[in-house]
């Protein structure tokens, strides 16, 4: 991809080595003697990051974090894009008082290639500044969650994925442990009224839901039950529900501890339970927004969602804590079939995933349909699985996906099919070359390597306009055929839909291109009255 482009992304579910690729990336480049910037966005990733290079690869880092500033001159720098994009104090010069970024005591050619710990998080304007400032780096993003399903806003950063792995991939390869869903009914838990906030559900809302400590028994003397010794991470949505959380299940005799940012607890605080839990020490951890990134624990064999999202990025950050298979279990095996056998037989076969639920009303909740979908695969086959298994808590989660693709593909068979005039017929200059459709308004093809897709909205906008097969476009042509289509429309010109039944029917491409909509729709109310023979071919072409 660098041979071509200058920032391209690779996607790996969690636990499957995206923080080894981004190693020997950076060894590979110290090599050929390449200067490296790692950008990572939390403070507490930092430390992590440089223990991980010289684990794996034997490179010591430099750090900028903070009051800690990295040598200018070193090969490696780990750094905190906060910090690295924060200003500095203002400074008097020449009787004028200029406030100096903290990137500006680099040289903007120090580095050869930039790495992004959590690429997701790369349309972010900290990020932008600086790759804006670094502009002759290559730039990749490593992520294991840049969402298959809707990852366009990623297209402003990176020009290309070099590598992609879903996780039904990865569990068929036999590089993690599948997931076994548990959906718990919680009775008086009523979800249906709950705000959106852009793509999400309002935390706030939940956090008032959950001051019921009724509804959080419900849930956590349930949890208590099912995991019995075994070790369970609980994301939680505010401080206060986590800490009752973590009350309720210290009542039924398990050692448990909450996890989380601010609200009184220092990060020396914090690391010292993550590494009680990772010691054994403490069976449960109860967290809000600590340990969706960065953490790592094999033992994990429960994953409890005390709280709600419509975001398949977040829920698959949550349930990846639980999908690494034991140390040792699939090392050194050479093919899938091996390594599958290997967790199956092993103490972890599985990690099971408790969702909890109530009245939903409209929102489609994320679940763990939503992880399996497979590429390219209808998102309505997840929303319908999931539906079910909360309707039957038994049903597992192979068997809802499989009546669930069922039932989506008996209801598209089941679709009104469209007017003859539209559907029967070979589009002459749509359907089977995207060229031709350009060549009606003279415009050229973009000939990028690697141009950009439409957007949602532009390609949701060409069809509605007529253009079938508006994917085929890239962004550019996205932009001028919707001009030109935009532009007709109001000159009230046919309608391209218009054009093509026209077209198919025997008349001049030309002539039907030059009539109004009222005549174009004259002309097709007389086909059809007419069984979709022409009634007077004069001046039209057989």
């Amino acid at each position: 991809a660098f041979r071509q482009v200058r920032s391209t992304l690779v996607d790996l579910p969690t636990g499957t080595g995206k923080t080894i690729v981004f190693s020997l990336l950076v060894a590979l480049a110290r090599q050929h003697n390449r200067r490296v910037l790692i950008l990572v966005n939390r403070d507490s990733l930092v430390s992590q990051t440089v223990r991980r290079l010289k684990a794996d690869v034997g490179i010591t880092a430099s750090i900028e974090k903070a009051e800690t500033k990295a040598e200018t001159w070193a090969p490696v720098v780990v750094a905190s894009v906060q910090t690295l994009g924060r200003k500095g104090k203002p400074k008097m010069v020449e009787g004028e008082k200029i406030c100096f970024s903290r990137i500006q005591r680099w040289d903007p050619h120090a580095f050869n290639l930039i790495v992004i710990d959590e690429g997701h998080h790369a349309t972010a304007d900290s990020y932008q500044m600086v790759l804006d400032y670094f502009k002759s780096a290559k730039v990749v993003g490593v992520t294991a969650t840049s969402d298959r399903g809707d990852d366009n806003y990623l297209q402003d950063v990176y020009q290309t994925t070099a590598y992609r792995m879903s996780f039904p991939t990865a569990v068929e390869q036999g590089w993690l442990v599948p997931v076994r869903p548990r959906f718990r009914h919680v009775p008086g838990l009523d979800l249906s009224e709950l705000r959106r906030v852009g793509q999400e559900l309002d935390i706030k809302q939940q956090a008032k839901i959950l001051r019921n400590v009724d509804i959080l028994e419900k849930m956590a003397f349930p949890t208590a039950e099912e995991i019995g010794n075994q070790k369970a991470v609980v994301f939680n949505a505010r401080v206060n529900d986590s800490r009752v959380f973590c009350e309720l299940l210290r009542k039924c005799g398990i050692v448990a501890e909450s996890v989380y940012h601010g609200n009184g607890m220092k990060m020396a605080r914090r690391r010292e339970i993550i590494a009680a839990y990772k010691r054994g020490d403490i069976q449960v951890l109860c967290n809000v927004d600590c340990l969706t990134e960065g953490f790592d624990d094999p033992q994990i064999r429960y994953v409890v969602q005390g709280r709600w999202t419509l975001s398949p990025v977040v829920y698959a950050q949550q349930v990846g804590r639980g999908t690494r298979p034991l140390p040792g279990i699939v090392d050194g095996l050479s093919s899938p079939e091996e390594r599958r056998a290997a967790i199956a037989n092993s103490d972890k076969p599985h990690v099971d995933v408790i969702d909890f639920a109530g009245n939903t009303g409209e929102h489609k909740l994320m679940g763990v349909p939503s992880l399996l979908l497979k590429d390219g695969e209808d998102p309505e086959v997840a929303s319908r699985a999931t539906a079910l298994m909360r309707e039957d808590e038994g049903l597992s989660a192979e068997d809802a996906m499989q009546i669930a693709r069922t039932l989506v593909a008996e209801a598209k068979r089941r679709e009104p099919k469209k007017l003859a005039y539209q559907d029967e017929f070979v589009d002459p200059f749509y359907r089977t070359a995207p060229g031709q459709v350009l060549s009606l308004f003279e415009i050229g093809r973009d000939l990028q390597m690697f141009p950009k897709k439409p957007t949602v909205q532009q390609l949701e906008r060409l069809r509605q306009l007529g253009v079938d097969k508006a994917s085929d476009y890239t962004r550019d042509e996205a932009i001028r055929v919707l001009a030109e289509l935009e532009h007709r429309q109001k000159r009230g010109k046919a309608r391209i839909r218009q054009v093509r039944a026209l077209v198919n029917h025997g008349y001049d491409r030309d002539k039907a291109m030059q009539m109004t909509f009222e005549d174009a729709s004259k002309k097709l109310f007389e086909l059809q009255n007419n069984n979709w023979t022409p009634v007077d071919l004069a001046g039209a072409s057989a």
